[in-house]
């Protein structure tokens, strides 16, 4: 994946086994991200997901995330500070939530990966495209 500077994020690894609990960083600003990030708290009836936007006081810097990096992708962070971005956080993320290696599976199927950031990459530029909400920052303090 690359910024919109041209350089390349690295995407990071998936954690074995799943962890119990993860940080999901996303675009605030972005109607579509928040959606997407509610809709994955409501799947989350074990609250082992917690929700950040980029964009709020002292998130990147929690995790060790630059603007560059967090206005390409989302990430999900886990406790020990392992991160994966793009499609790798949003399985991650949707693994956490239910519990369950199953969003993980693609993953170990030959061609997935890429077909997976591929889409991934296709929907983050073109966010704008797709219904979305109030952005998170409107509603909340992401000064």
């Amino acid at each position: 994946m690359a910024t919109s500077d041209g350089r390349t994020v690295d995407l990071g690894e998936l954690p074995r086994p799943v962890p119990e609990m993860v940080t999901v960083v996303f675009d605030g600003n972005c109607g579509m991200c928040t959606r997407s990030a509610r809709l994955l708290s409501r799947i989350d009836r074990r609250n082992a997901v917690e929700i950040a936007a980029s964009q709020a006081p002292g998130v990147r810097d929690r995790f060790g995330l630059s603007v560059a990096e967090t206005d390409a992708v989302a990430w999900t962070v886990t406790l020990d500070g392992g991160r994966v971005g793009g499609a790798r956080a949003i399985g991650l993320a949707l693994a956490v939530a239910t519990g369950s290696r199953v969003p993980l599976l693609a993953w170990r199927v030959p061609g997935m990966p890429w077909l997976l950031d591929r889409i991934y990459d296709f929907v983050a530029r073109h966010r704008t495209w797709f219904p979305g909400e109030t952005p998170w920052c409107e509603d909340r303090d992401c000064s």
